[in-house]
């Protein structure tokens, strides 16, 4: 059974990539494999700048999906249905819930405390539900 949970964010858009860096640190550290799905390039390109500078004293491994000789990388980051090799962890930014729902072990929904991500993050729960995922909120 895969395990969704969703982190609402009380600070809102702007503490998204923040708390997913951290988020990204401790999941990496315990040795997950993880996808993030991204609406877009433009959003993949955005966090791959914050991955390269989030912490001066520890680097997150990290790939844009899209090349091929770094498809190795622990944390991959997917837009336009790239999709990475790993089942493990799937952290989706998209406004759609996880396609695959059985190829995960976990997925991460990340929603700011604000519209239109609490009313897509409704949407997303149902989906989850209907398909008898083990689901988990935390506020923070």
């Amino acid at each position: 059974m895969t395990r969704v949970d969703f982190y609402i964010l009380a600070q809102g858009a702007n503490g998204l990539y923040p708390f997913l860096c951290r988020l990204l640190t401790k999941a990496f550290k315990s040795g997950h494999q993880i996808k993030i799905q991204l609406p877009n390039r433009q959003e993949a390109e955005k966090l791959d700048a914050m991955l390269w500078t989030f912490s001066d004293m520890q680097f997150i491994p990290h790939a844009i999906a899209d090349n091929e000789s770094l498809k190795d990388a622990p944390i991959q980051l997917c837009y336009d249905n790239i999709d990475a090799d790993t089942d493990d962890v799937c952290v989706n930014l998209t406004e759609h819930s996880t396609v695959d729902l059985t190829g995960y072990k976990r997925i991460i929904e990340i929603v700011p405390k604000a519209e239109p991500w609490l009313s897509q993050s409704r949407l997303k729960y149902k989906v989850y539900r209907n398909n008898d995922c083990e689901l988990n909120t935390h506020k923070l």
